[in-house]
């Protein structure tokens, strides 16, 4: 969950209990690239998107102890769908696990360590806003790269 959230900068209702949770039916894996199409997001403008998303090893591991019912994307077993307060708790016990400040870090920061990545890999913000399906500017406040000194403009 934690892997593809970061690589197709999911937002946590994408991927939690919300009305904008993805199905599995809008994931498709094929040869080294899963195809996430989005019906609807939080920046909807009616129109579907698919994303393409390199990460695909640790998806096929999932999606294959997951099985083909059909529902939510990511769920437990019995295939109920995972509350956004489950997720924000576990990921706060990995935090901690890993001795990281859980006031440095939100679920959120997915997002920001996706935009950020693909900035410093040269991804043009064309790309980055159409991956993060920012419809505004915005996205620029989520690349920060202040630790080496360069900024977004």
């Amino acid at each position: 969950m934690y892997t593809l959230m970061f690589h197709a900068f999911f937002r946590v209702g994408e991927v939690t209990e919300s009305v904008n949770n993805l199905l599995l039916s809008q994931v498709k894996i094929k040869k080294s690239s899963i195809y996430v199409k989005f019906l609807k997001f939080k920046h909807y403008n009616g129109r579907p998107i698919t994303i393409i998303v390199q990460s695909v090893k640790a998806m096929s591991e999932y999606l294959s102890v997951r099985g083909s019912n059909p529902g939510p994307l990511f769920v437990f077993p019995g295939h109920k769908s995972i509350p956004g307060s489950f997720f924000t708790k576990r990921f706060n016990s990995c935090l901690a696990h890993c001795s990281l400040d859980p006031m440095l870090y939100k679920p959120h920061s997915f997002r920001i360590g996706a935009a950020t990545n693909a900035f410093s890999n040269g991804a043009t913000t064309e790309s980055i806003q159409q991956m993060g399906r920012w419809k505004s500017q915005a996205f620029k406040k989520y690349i920060r790269l202040d630790s080496i000194g360069s900024t977004v403009g």
